[in-house]
Order: structure tokens, then sequence, then C-alpha cells
């Protein structure tokens, strides 16, 4: 071994020679079989096997770095430019890394299913997303659902006049920006009158300045509600004070007094009382609301007192000289004798000692 490595002959050339790499500028030798070397074979590999040709020609386009591309050749036009326009802008907003090889099997699975158009499918298509023989990866769905709407919002807009009637609403569509929540979903409302109220309701309070997470929980306690209306109901006229009242016992028996069933109530309440003022239907019965006492009790508050063994044990002066700061000591006693907490203590004014007429210290 030390002879050979240190020996300036050349080593014997193989017979019979292998094949060279069939991608231009790389003059490896090929792997078994394969017409690529080592890499480029795994390259061509993950990219699902594409038309060797087409893969190779791809290369002396660009030269060398290859692998670092994505090739949409196999996608019908329409198709191709709206994926570049996608791929364009994940680029540009730089917040999340797209792997080519990745990317390629996402286009692959694209031309292999015929796509024409993300625009062509739901969003419920593209969420679940898999190629005709099931292939699929992780963010497959996540990515096309938001090239679906960027590609949505170039053709169509941005705006109201765009969200208005979507059964999901897009927050950021609206120039609304929650950390929490990125859509208001009325997909659950199922009445078409009732869904459409709901709907103004949401334009209304968002309009005001509501936090999004609020609308959104507000619409979907209406849709509690719209799942218990009967079948047979056609309009708002048949909401009235009676149906309310079976509505609160179906509350009850779900929910039984904890604090979503107050907010329940609140929101419809809200809700109704809003569709009255600013008359979106006068069909609404006047006694379709709900008044004070149909909200639950709220339980009893536990005992604050402190008990008498722990007391004990704060007004030991041996516990109490525990205390190395005089001040926290003294204010510890004073909190005991006066009866106070330390928010009471904290808003206490400077000269809190009150004096009678005579100048002796009252309380």
């Amino acid at each position: 071994m030390a002879a050979w490595q240190t020996s300036t002959a050349p080593l014997p050339v193989p017979a019979p020679l292998p094949e060279v790499c069939r991608i231009g500028h790389c003059d490896l030798w090929v792997r078994g079989t394969s017409v690529f070397c080592t890499g480029h074979g795994g390259r061509w590999k993950a990219r699902g096997c594409p038309d060797i040709e087409d893969f190779t020609a791809s290369y002396e386009e660009i030269g060398p770095g290859g692998a670092e591309h994505i090739d949409l050749r196999r996608l019908p036009v329409q198709l191709r430019l709206e994926m570049q326009y996608a791929l364009q802008c994940r680029h540009d907003e730089a917040t999340k890394k797209i792997r080519p090889a990745w990317a390629q099997r996402l286009v692959n699975a694209l031309a292999d299913a015929q796509v024409r158009s993300p625009l062509d499918e739901s969003e419920e298509f593209w969420k679940t997303f898999r190629g005709p023989t099931g292939n699929w990866a992780t963010g497959w769905g996540t990515f096309l659902l938001g090239a679906r709407r960027r590609v949505e919002e170039l053709v169509y807009g941005r705006g109201w006049d765009t969200e208005y009637h979507r059964s999901v609403r897009r927050l950021r569509n609206l120039g609304i920006v929650h950390p929490h929540t990125s859509t208001v979903t009325f997909e659950r409302v199922t009445q078409p009158w009732l869904r459409d109220l709901a709907k103004r309701w949401a334009r209304w309070r968002l309009s005001g300045g509501i936090n999004a997470s609020t609308v959104r929980a507000g619409v979907r306690m209406v849709a509690r509600f719209s799942a218990f209306l009967p079948a047979e109901m056609t309009g708002p006229a048949q909401v009235d004070r009676a149906l309310l009242e079976r509505y609160l016992a179906d509350l009850q028996a779900a929910m039984s007094g904890r604090s979503a069933h107050n907010a329940h109530i609140s929101n419809l309440n809200t809700f109704l009382r809003t569709i009255r003022v600013h008359r979106w239907d006068e069909t609404l019965p006047g006694n379709a609301t709900f008044v004070p006492e149909d909200y639950p009790t709220p339980p009893p508050l536990l005992s604050r007192s402190v008990a008498e063994h722990v007391m004990a044990q704060l007004e030991d002066p041996a516990n109490l000289a525990r205390w190395q700061d005089p001040a926290r000591r003294l204010i510890t006693v004073v909190l005991i004798r006066c009866g106070l907490r330390v928010t009471d203590a904290i808003n206490l004014p400077l000269d809190p000692v009150v004096r009678d007429a005579e100048g002796a210290e009252a309380s």
C-alpha cells in the first residue's frame, strides 16, 4: 500500500471501459446498468425517474449545478405559469425553504394527474392531494392550497367583493392579520337564510374592529344554533320565544352551566338583537330574544378566607422573624391585623392612617 501511494504510474484502465455519465459536463463513470453516475442517478430517482432525454437536456441547458432546479416542462402551459408564480412568491417571501427534489416530485404528480389549473379543483381537494399512483408527501397539501389562493387572488383580486360570499373567509385577504385566527368559516351554518345573516353579522363586526377570534367564536355559536333548528324552518319569522326556550333547554342539557353555556346565549342574543337593530330582516319576531333570567346562575365562588391553622403559622413571631427585610415583615403584620390583601395594600395612599378631631389615630 505504501508503494502504491507513492507510485507515479497511472492506475491500469479497466477493461472493458465503463460508459461515462450521460450528463454533458460530468465525466464520471456510470454505476452498474444505469446511464448516470452515482450522484446524478440518485437525483434522477429523487425526481421520480423522468424521461432520460428530458433529464439530460435540463442539465445541458443550465450547466453545472443542475440538481438545484425544478423542471416544469411536463405541466400544461397554464398550470406551468401558475406554479412558477407560486414558487416565485415563496422564494421572494423567504419564509420557508423549498427543496428542488421535493418540488419535482410534486410537479410530476401534478403532471400525472393531468390537472390544468389549481382553480379547477376545490380547496378541500388540494388539502389531501395525492398523485394517481398514491404519491404523497408531507407539505404538498399546504403548498398547493397556498398556490391556489395566490392564483385566485391574482385572478379575482382581494377584498370584500371576493371574500364576502365564500364559505370560508380568508382574513388576510381582508387586510386582517391575527396571530391565531386566519379564517372565519360558515360551512356548518346549513340554512341559506341563516348563513346570509351570519355572513352579514360577521362583516359588520370585523368592520367595527372586533377581534377576529371573537367574531369566529360568534359564528361558531350561530352554527350550533343552526344544527338545533328543525329542518322545516324556512326563515327568521319562525324564530320565536318558544323556539329559544327549547334551545335553552338543549344548552342546559349539553353544557350544564359551564362558561361556554353563558357564551352561547350571549352571542346568539347579540346576533338576534343586531338583526333587529339594523333591520336586516323585518320578519324576525320581536320576542326572539333572551332575558337576564335565561342566563345560567354562576356557581358559588370558593371561600377566600385563610384557614385557621395557616393563620396561626403566619402570626407565629418565630416565622415573622424569618423575614430578612424589615419592611416586608411590617407589611405582613399590617395585612394580618387589618384584614387586607396584597392588592389592597398596594393601593393604599401614602398616609393611610385616619385620625379623629383630637389627633388620635382612629384606624
